[in-house]
């Protein structure tokens, strides 16, 4: 499998059909430019979709599960250079590349700009353990989640601008009460605990 990103109808359904509307309902009656951040995959659907509204990518490519694990990094890169604007992407999956402060090959994670367009399109659940560079299986995607905000908030609050944001949020529903409950035994932050109850 190339990547991780793999289309289906319900996800051309939500970028076609609920994303793209609300962007360019933004775009048009605001005059607002997106500094897009997410995992378009080799081919860049979304980006390609909504490449008017945009002003500069950050992409992320998971390895391949074939003998050549770089060939979709290489692609999506030399796709992103036939872009009129900035473009570059990470080379592992975001959690990690955002918690480690670096992708697979080393380069630094490094947020210039505030982002303002976060389409973080999971092709499973909002729980899923995510593979790490050490070959382990994590749960990475809420603590990466907070970082991400914690780096927006870093930012807005040393005064640059936009001081606003959009999350566009796709994940797969598999959850069942006894998974979530599972899930949910131990190792909870104590805000999530006090949920919980």
């Amino acid at each position: 499998m190339a990547g991780g990103f793999a289309d289906s109808p319900g996800k051309r359904a939500v970028r076609e059909l609920w994303d793209t509307p609300f962007l360019k309902h933004l775009h048009e009656s605001y005059g607002v430019k997106f500094r897009y951040f997410g995992f378009p995959g080799v081919d860049m659907l979304d980006v390609r979709l909504w490449e008017p509204m945009l002003e500069d990518v950050i992409a992320f490519e998971l390895p391949d599960n074939s003998a050549d694990k770089r060939e979709s990094i290489r692609t999506l890169r030399s796709n992103l250079r036939s872009l009129k604007f900035p473009a570059f992407a990470y080379y592992g999956p975001f959690e990690e590349v955002l918690l480690r402060r670096q992708d697979y090959d080393g380069v630094k994670y490094d947020q210039k700009k505030v982002i303002t367009l976060y389409n973080l399109d999971f092709c499973d659940e909002i729980g899923s353990k995510v593979s790490t560079v050490a070959g382990k299986r994590k749960v990475l995607r809420f603590e990466a989640l907070r970082r991400l905000l914690e780096d927006q908030h870093d930012y807005v609050k040393r005064g640059h601008d936009p001081e606003w944001f959009v999350v566009l949020l796709t994940v797969r529903n598999q959850v069942n009460a006894e998974r979530l409950r599972d899930f949910l035994a131990d190792n909870l932050f104590s805000e999530t605990e006090s949920f919980k109850k």
